[in-house]
């Protein structure tokens, strides 16, 4: 069985909705669990550290990106951090879908992943 979603996406730039059709092969992206952006097997501290890590230090960039977009607004930053900070300890929302089993991102935006570890099946 094949899951079929209707996308629409609108940004500030664009004001008049962009619409696709995705199935389960053509995902805008891979596999993922969103806000998992170390690619290990939880969601934890150490997910909005290595985002914290790889904006500020210059440490090493998440192997997925779209995993590390825990806000699904397309890009990876500050926010994303702080949204996971807000969920782990202050009773926030959770990371949008694919949360939290692996699953395929159902928004068409610039975060892409091309393999995702922690979703792979052996």
């Amino acid at each position: 069985m094949t899951t079929i979603y209707l996308v629409a996406t609108k940004t500030l730039s664009q004001p008049e909705p962009e619409y696709g059709l995705y199935g389960d092969e053509t995902q805008a992206s891979g596999n993922i669990v969103r806000g998992n952006a170390d690619s290990s097997d939880n969601i934890d501290l150490s997910d909005p550290i290595w985002v914290l890590n790889f904006l500020f230090l210059g440490g090493a960039e998440p192997a997925c990106l779209d995993s590390a977009d825990s806000d699904d607004n397309g890009r990876v930053e500050l926010t994303d951090a702080v949204y996971l900070l807000n969920f782990l300890f202050l009773g926030g929302p959770a990371p949008r879908e694919p949360f939290p089993a692996c699953g395929f991102d159902p928004t068409l935006d610039d975060s892409t992943c091309d393999s995702f570890e922690a979703c792979e099946t052996t």
